[in-house]
């Protein structure tokens, strides 16, 4: 059984956590992560478990918007200028209602594309191409 924990540690951080059968599972396909926040001041940066990562996070209509790979701590925080030092934005919020909790960040799957459906467009030609076949054999034997 798969097991999908996204918990909303502060205004700013979520925990990802994944298990299948009870064992931890730590990679992830590319997903995208839409989180609730208030407009920054800067450009935004994404740390994972207080490492910096190498994303891009953008921010459209209230959202940070950023994908992820793995499980872990992730925190959005705000680059403050040219030497590299970072802001948090927010402090932790330990008295965020569960149902805001539950329901302020959503996670997805990247669109899919054209050759996600190739290989079943294919074999679903294949096919139909063998039954055509099957039924002008049998039509021919019964004449």
């Amino acid at each position: 059984m798969l097991s999908v924990t996204l918990r909303r540690v502060s205004d700013t951080s979520i925990s990802l956590a994944l298990a299948v059968d009870g064992e931890p599972l730590t990679d992830l396909s590319e997903s995208r992560v839409r989180f609730p926040m208030e407009q920054p001041s800067g450009d935004l940066m994404l740390l994972l478990d207080g490492e910096a990562l190498d994303t891009s996070v953008s921010y459209n209509n209230g959202y940070a918007i950023f994908d992820v790979q793995t499980t872990g701590l992730y925190e959005l925080s705000v680059q403050a200028d040219d030497s590299g030092s970072v802001e948090i934005i927010a402090a932790n919020n330990s008295d965020t209602p569960a149902s805001k909790i539950s329901s302020a960040t959503e996670i997805s799957p990247p669109a899919p594309s054209i050759s996600d459906y190739l290989p079943a467009a294919l074999a679903a030609v294949l096919c139909a191409g063998i039954l055509c076949f099957v039924i002008y054999v049998f039509r021919r034997k019964c004449r």
